[in-house]
C-alpha cells in the first residue's frame, strides 16, 4: 500500500486530495494545525508547520508506523491581504513562516522517509506568483518564493530519484479567504 503525507489536510484542497488518494487505495497521514472531520483511511495528526518540535513529534509517530513514504503533498498555507508598506512585520513574517518555511521544515524533517521513486508535490497559486494584485502582494511574494524553492529542490532531489512537482491550481472553493 502506498503511503502519502498531506499537509493542510483539513482545508478544502487537503480534504479533497486525502479523499481522492484514499479512494485509490493509499494510506494517508494528514497534518493540520486543527482537527477536522474524520476521513476514512486518513490517520490525522495535529501539527503546526511553524513549530519544528511539533513536526518532529509527528515524524517520530509516522516513522514508528512506516519505513517510508511514497510522497508528500503540501497544501498547508494562509492567505493574507494588506498593504506592503503598512502591514505589521509580524504578519509579514507569519505568512512566510507558514507558506514557505512550513514546506521547508516538513521536507527537511521527513526526508529520511523518502526513497527513490517517492514524490514531493507543492501547491502554489494560479496567478499570485506571476502577477500579484494590489494588497495581495505578500501572498504573491510567498508563492513566488515557494516556486523558486521547489525548482531548486527539484534539481537536488532528482539526483536521489525523488521528483518535485509544483501545482498551480485554478480557482478552488476553500475557506482560505
Amino acid at each position: 500500500m502506498k503511503k502519502v503525507l498531506v499537509t493542510g489536510a483539513t482545508g478544502g484542497m487537503g480534504v479533497a486530495i486525502c479523499q481522492s488518494l484514499v479512494a485509490k487505495g493509499y494510506k494517508i497521514y494528514g497534518l493540520d494545525y486543527r482537527k477536522g472531520e474524520d476521513i476514512d483511511g486518513v490517520t490525522f495528526y495535529e501539527c503546526d508547520v511553524t513549530d519544528r518540535e511539533s513536526i518532529e513529534k509527528v515524524y517520530e509517530s509516522i516513522k514508528a508506523d512506516t519505513e517510508s513514504l511514497d510522497g508528500i503533498v503540501h497544501t498547508a498555507g494562509i492567505y493574507d491581504m494588506d498593504s506592503l508598506i503598512e502591514m505589521e512585520e509580524r504578519r509579514f513574517t507569519r505568512i512566510f513562516d507558514i507558506n514557505v518555511f512550513g514546506v521547508f521544515r516538513i521536507n527537511q524533517i521527513f526526508a529520511p522517509l523518502l526513497t527513490k521513486g517517492s514524490r514531493i508535490v507543492i501547491t502554489s497559486s494560479e496567478l499570485a506568483p506571476l502577477d500579484p494584485l494590489p494588497f495581495n502582494g505578500i501572498y504573491g511574494i510567498t508563492k513566488a518564493t515557494l516556486e523558486k524553492y521547489a525548482f531548486s529542490l527539484r534539481m537536488e532531489t532528482n539526483l536521489l530519484g525523488i521528483p518535485v512537482s509544483i501545482i498551480r491550481p485554478g480557482a478552488v472553493k476553500t475557506n482560505l479567504i
